[in-house]
């Protein structure tokens, strides 16, 4: 490819992706944004230009006017861009739409292109860790998360690498946070529970920071008891439909297998059909001793993804693929 045609790429790109990043999360139908929109459109009017269009394009995702950004898709490809990077935009919308499987496909392919510019790879790797957790990719999810905090600079990596964390922590990979903890306390210059302490300050109604608080403590070996007052005001604080499942996952972090259980099965009674649940149950037993012990939650996960009909059927197939492949590999270690 001409190194320059290159570059061009690449300013493109910067552009999408130094605008606000559409995560399946991110909206924005106010009044300044459709603003915007009508102003960029006014100059497209006037003169063609590749960049506006990708101005437009991103706020159009952001503003959920999904058709419109699909115009504006066409109208790129006609300016015989590389293919690797209309999938990158394309993803935009596949993520808006939770068009998981699509949308990590693209990125994947755009990845190779954008090798050697650090920023845009990591917006690319984490959208894919975002994908691959829906989809319920879990090692490839965790290996993304990896690749975007190598590629994030020192001062903005607090977000990217506590998300990373929370997947840790729920996939009971004690090692892996290990590092974790230590790689985020040597590119901040402070020890990772402060985060988590102010997290729970700001929102103690979520578990995610009373979890990742209490992670970051028994790696430093508090003492039980000081991670047990912890877990009770962590009671205190959530709604009790929320509790029974953050209660296992706390009790998982202790260590306590038999605890754990009893309050994922607790959170079952309440929703049987949640897939968290049972997700959250298997990872217990996998990272156990007796990992054959995942086997009928393993199942009861195949049985709801087989039988909705809501979810998108390439979501669907990427997660029973997983689920069916756990089950092999506890077959043949149990040989």
């Amino acid at each position: 490819m001409n190194r320059y045609f290159f570059v061009f790429i690449l300013f493109l790109a910067g552009i999408f992706f130094f605008t606000p990043c559409p995560y399946v999360s991110a909206e924005d139908t106010s009044a300044e944004n459709t603003l915007a929109i009508d102003e960029i459109r006014g100059k497209l009017a006037e003169k063609d230009d590749y960049i506006l269009r990708v101005q437009l394009l991103d706020r159009l995702v952001w503003a959920r006017r999904l058709d419109e950004a699909r115009e504006e898709i066409t109208h790129l490809k006609k300016m015989r861009l590389p293919a690797e990077l209309i999938g990158f935009f394309e993803s935009a919308i596949d993520i808006a739409e939770e068009n998981w499987e699509q949308a990590a496909k693209k990125l994947e392919q755009a990845g190779d292109l954008f090798r050697g510019h650090p920023a845009t790879q990591a917006y690319v790797d984490k959208q894919l860790a975002l994908c691959y957790g829906k989809l319920l990719q879990i090692d490839k999810q965790l290996d993304a998360f990896q690749r975007a905090i190598k590629n994030t600079p020192d001062e903005e990596v607090i977000p990217i690498s506590i998300a990373y964390i929370f997947a840790l922590s729920a996939m009971g990979k004690t090692e892996r946070l290990k590092e974790a903890f230590s790689d985020l306390e040597a590119k901040t210059g402070e020890p990772a529970e402060i985060y988590f302490s102010e997290m729970v300050k700001l929102s103690p109604q979520y578990s995610t920071g009373w979890l990742a608080l209490l992670q970051a403590l028994k790696i430093r070996d508090v003492q039980r008891e000081t991670l047990e007052i912890i877990v009770a005001k962590m009671r205190e604080s959530l709604q009790v439909e929320i509790l029974p499942m953050a209660e296992g996952n706390a009790m998982m972090i202790l260590g306590d297998i038999n605890a754990a259980e009893a309050a994922f099965q607790k959170a079952l009674e309440q929703r049987p059909e949640k897939l968290m649940v049972l997700s959250s149950i298997s990872h217990l037993y996998l990272n156990s001793e007796n990992p054959w012990r995942a086997a009928p939650y393993l199942e009861k996960m195949a049985e709801i993804i087989e039988a909705d009909q809501d979810t998108d059927a390439h979501v669907r197939k990427a997660r029973l693929e997983w689920v069916r492949e756990t089950q092999a590999k506890i077959a043949e270690s149990g040989k």
